[in-house]
C-alpha cells in the first residue's frame, strides 16, 4: 500500500501468466484499490513438481503510474490419491493393507497422517501416525468381530508431498465375522450304536455356521470308520458313525471341526466320542438234559474278550408238550438264573427250550446268544412181563424196546434178587442194549413150592434213565 519512499499507493492494475498445468484462476484487475485481491487465490498442481504464476502489477499514485512489478508465486505439487483400497478380511486375520506409495499422478506420496474410527463390537486396536512413512503401518492390524455380522474399521489418510498435504481419502476395511463355538458335545454311546453328535448350526454368538472342515483320530483297537469332510454343509455328518469296541475299557474318537462362516474359519473345536465297550459272546451253551433233570446251564460271566459281564436280558421259548417254567429276567446279574429250571417230557421224543440272552457290560448291551436246551424223554415201561416157568427151562423174558409212549428204549440197567433154594444164576448188566439179556436164564427148584427170580430194570433212552421196574 507504500511505495519505497512511503507514498500511499492508491490502485493497480494487475495481470498475471499461469503456467501450464496449474489448475485455479488468477485475479486481475485495472484501477483496483484491494490490496487483497490475490491473497484467496487458490491453484492446484498435479504435475509431479512446482509451477509458477506469475502477477505482474502496475502500482498508481493518483494518475501518475509507477513501474511494473511482479509477484512470482510457485505452487508445489500436492497428492492426490482416488484409488479405492477396501479390503474385507476375517476376524483374527491382518488386514494387509499397503498404504499408496505414489499419488494418482505416479509423484511419490513422501509421508502419511492417520486416524480411524473402529466400529463397536470389534476387538483391537487400529494403528494411527502422523507423518508417518511406513507404507505398512496398518497392514498388520488384526480385529476380532464376534457380533454375528461384518463391522467396518474406517482409516482417513492425509498424504503429503513433501510439506502438501493432499486431500483425504478413506480406506474401510470390513471384519467379517468368523465363528467361535465352545460349546461341549463330547458324547458316550455304546459300542455298535450311532454316535448321534450334530455338528452345531450356530455359534456362540447366534451366527449361522456355513459349513465345516471335518478331521478325526480312531483309538486303535475300535472297529469303524469316521466321516470327514472339507467344506462340508451336513450338520449330521457324524451322527451316524458307528465303532465297535471289543477290547475290555472305553476308546475313544476324537473328530476335530473347523468351523466358517462364509470363507472365514474360526477357531477349532473338538468332539470326543467315548465308545464304551459292549459284551460279544459266541461260544456254546447248548445243552441236553433229561425230563426231570435241573438243565444245569451257568450264564457266561465274561465275554469272548474275557471282560465281565455286569447283566442279562433273558427270555425264552419252551417247545409244547414241555412241562415246567423257563426262567427269565430283565437286568438281571444272576449267573445262575437258569441252571435250576427243571422241565418234563413225556412226549416220546426230544424237546427244546430255547434261552435268548442280551447281555450288558454298564448299559451297553452287546449282540443276544441263544442257548438250546434239549430235554430227552425218559423212559417209562408199565407193563407186565412177569412169567412162570418150569425149572430147568430158559426164562424167555425178552426185555422191552420200547416205552408205554412207543419212545425207543436204548439201553437197560439191570439187577436181579434170586430166591435162596434156586439154582442158577440171573443175568445182570449196565447199560446193556441186549433186549435178551435174561431170556436164556435157567434156574432150578427142587423145593416142593415156587420160588422166585425178581429182575429189577432201568430203562433209559440216551442218557435219560426211566423209572425202574420188574420183572418177576
Amino acid at each position: 500500500s507504500l511505495d519505497d519512499d512511503g507514498g500511499v499507493i492508491s490502485s493497480y492494475d494487475v495481470n498475471a501468466v499461469v503456467a501450464p498445468g496449474l489448475g485455479g484462476t488468477a485475479s486481475t484487475a485495472s484501477g483496483t484499490t484491494d490490496v487483497n485481491l490475490i491473497s484467496g487465490d487458490i491453484f492446484t498442481n498435479g504435475t509431479g513438481g512446482p509451477l509458477d504464476v506469475v502477477y505482474t502489477l502496475i502500482p498508481y499514485i493518483g494518475t501518475c503510474a509507477g513501474p511494473g512489478f511482479t509477484i512470482t508465486i510457485t505452487i508445489d505439487e500436492a497428492p492426490v490419491f482416488t484409488g479405492n483400497l477396501d479390503a474385507t478380511v476375517c476376524s483374527g486375520d491382518a488386514i494387509g493393507v499397503v498404504l499408496p506409495s505414489t499419488d494418482d499422478g505416479g509423484d511419490a506420496i513422501g509421508s502419511y497422517d492417520i486416524s480411524a474410527v473402529v466400529a463397536p463390537g470389534l476387538g483391537g486396536t487400529a494403528s494411527t501416525a502422523s507423518g508417518t512413512t511406513d507404507v505398512n503401518l496398518i497392514s498388520g492390524d488384526i480385529f476380532t468381530n464376534t457380533t454375528g455380522g461384518p463391522l467396518d474399521v474406517v482409516y482417513t489418510i492425509t498424504p503429503y508431498i513433501g510439506t502438501c498435504a493432499g486431500p483425504d481419502f478413506t480406506i474401510t476395511v470390513t471384519i467379517d465375522e468368523a465363528p467361535v463355538f465352545t460349546g461341549n458335545l463330547d458324547a458316550t454311546v455304546c459300542s455298535g450304536d450311532a454316535i448321534g453328535v450334530t455338528l452345531p448350526s450356530l455359534d456362540d454368538d447366534g451366527g449361522v455356521i456355513s459349513s465345516y472342515d471335518v478331521s478325526a483320530v480312531v483309538d486303535p483297537g475300535l472297529g469303524g470308520t469316521a466321516s470327514t469332510a472339507s467344506g462340508t454343509t451336513d450338520v449330521n455328518l457324524i451322527s451316524g458313525d458307528i465303532f465297535t469296541n471289543t477290547t475290555g475299557g472305553p476308546l475313544d474318537v476324537v473328530y476335530t471341526v473347523t468351523p466358517y462362516i462364509g470363507t472365514c474359519a474360526g477357531p477349532d473345536f473338538s468332539i470326543t466320542v467315548t465308545i464304551d465297550e459292549a459284551p460279544v459272546f459266541t461260544g456254546n451253551l447248548d445243552a441236553t438234559a433229561c425230563s426231570g433233570d435241573a438243565i444245569g446251564v451257568v450264564l457266561p460271566s465274561t465275554d469272548d474278550g474275557g471282560d465281565a459281564i455286569s447283566s442279562y436280558d433273558v427270555s425264552a421259548v419252551v417247545a409244547p408238550g414241555l412241562g415246567g417254567t423257563a426262567s427269565t429276567a430283565s437286568g438281571t446279574t444272576n449267573v445262575n438264573l437258569i441252571s435250576g429250571d427243571i422241565f418234563t417230557n413225556g412226549t416220546g421224543g426230544p424237546l427244546d427250550v430255547v434261552y435268548t440272552v442280551t447281555p450288558y457290560i454298564g448299559t451297553c448291551a452287546g449282540p443276544d446268544f441263544t442257548i438250546t436246551v434239549t430235554i430227552d424223554e425218559p423212559p417209562i415201561f408199565t407193563g407186565n412181563l412177569d412169567a412162570t416157568v418150569c425149572s430147568g427151562d430158559a426164562i424167555g423174558v425178552v426185555l422191552p424196546s420200547t416205552d408205554d409212549d412207543g419212545g425207543a428204549i436204548s439201553s437197560y440197567d439191570v439187577s436181579a434178587v434170586v430166591d435162596p433154594g434156586l439154582g442158577g444164576t440171573a443175568s445182570t448188566a449196565s447199560g446193556t442194549t441186549d433186549v435178551n439179556l435174561i431170556a436164556g436164564d435157567i434156574f432150578t427148584n427142587a423145593t416142593n413150592g415156587p420160588l422166585d427170580v425178581v429182575y429189577t430194570i432201568t430203562p433209559y433212552i440216551g442218557t435219560c434213565a426211566g423209572p425202574d421196574f420188574t420183572i418177576t
